[in-house]
């Protein structure tokens, strides 16, 4: 059973093209889609990694480039660890209020990179908005 604020949650980030990359055996794994329900995990794609895994993606990129379990990915941008409903809730709050309306899929992920990336040259400060 899911609870309603489990069901809209689970909707939000369905909307943004959420997926849960994560491991049978891994307990913070477990404990995610116990948190959410099942109800709510069946819109929530999820991704098998471990390799002895049902419909294991284990040798893809994908999930070669995890660096642990379970991981998030919310519009394209990777979210490591465990979330709360209150972290999920910051997370979609600060996408859906910082997304243009017209964007595409993946555009958070685009543009975190694209800030990675001028700032490791320099070219943006951090407190600057516009940069």
């Amino acid at each position: 059973m899911s609870s309603p604020r489990a069901k809209e949650i689970a909707r939000r980030l369905a909307q943004l093209g959420t997926v849960m990359y994560g491991a049978y055996w891994c307990p913070h794994c477990n404990s995610q889609k116990s948190m959410f329900g099942k109800e709510a995990m069946r819109s929530l794609p999820y991704v098998e990694c471990a390799v002895d895994g049902k419909d294991t993606a284990a040798k893809t990129p994908a999930c070669d480039a995890l660096t642990g379990y379970p991981t998030w990915e919310i519009d394209g941008a990777q979210f490591p660890g465990e979330q709360s409903f209150e972290e999920f809730e910051s997370i979609l709050e600060l996408i859906e209020n910082s997304r243009p309306g017209d964007a595409t899929p993946g555009w958070t992920g685009r543009y975190l990179e694209e800030l990675n990336r001028r700032n490791r040259k320099g070219t943006v400060e951090l407190n600057d908005p516009e940069s």
